[in-house]
């Protein structure tokens, strides 16, 4: 992390006033946090669970969205550690996870992170991102976004089958439903 320095106006032998906008303390905190999301970003990215132990506070919360057997709300560190580096569904292979972004502002910050590999149907790239909170120090929650659920939760597996997770998707095509007319009577 690099710290500011400030020079010193030749003309006056004073210091510059501080930044107008975000103040100095503000653009410290973000870099802080930038630093500790990339940490995090490569932890995931790799696998490395005692890392991501170090880098989440005690009571950190992760909220996955979906059916998988990831989906919910995961509290305490050991448990965030355990369902972000769940295995994947049998089959599926995670050649590689790339960092594709990167923002950080204040105590939050978001990665969006490039999933490839290949399952029994083909190979896959999933891209998924990541709001973080911070305390300054630790990753104290993490909140998963998916622009494709159906996908994610195939990914990784759990109580639905794939048939099961078919069935329930949304585009899937089922038959048009028979409209009664509702008949009025003249009396």
């Amino acid at each position: 992390m690099q710290i500011p320095v400030h020079t010193v106006h030749a003309e006056s032998g004073t210091p510059p006033p501080p930044p107008t906008g975000a103040s100095a303390g503000g653009e410290l905190q973000a870099a802080a946090t930038r630093e500790l999301a990339r940490a995090f970003a490569r932890a995931l990215a790799t696998g490395d669970r005692a890392a991501l132990e170090l880098l989440l506070g005690e009571q950190a919360a992760y909220q996955a969205p979906g059916r998988s057997a990831v989906s919910g709300t995961h509290v305490g560190r050991h448990a965030v550690v355990d369902a972000l580096t769940v295995t994947a569904a049998p089959g599926t292979e995670v050649a590689g996870v790339d960092v594709t972004e990167l923002m950080a502002d204040g105590h939050r910050a978001f990665v969006a992170l490039l999933l490839r590999g290949s399952t029994p149907s083909g190979p896959f790239q999933f891209e998924l991102g990541l709001h973080l909170q911070t305390d300054g120090e630790r990753v104290v929650g993490v909140t998963e976004y998916s622009g494709d659920q159906y996908t994610a939760d195939l990914l990784v597996g759990g109580p639905q089958s794939a048939a099961e997770a078919a069935a329930s998707r949304s585009d899937v095509s089922r038959p048009p439903r028979r409209r009664r007319r509702l008949l009025r009577r003249s009396r």
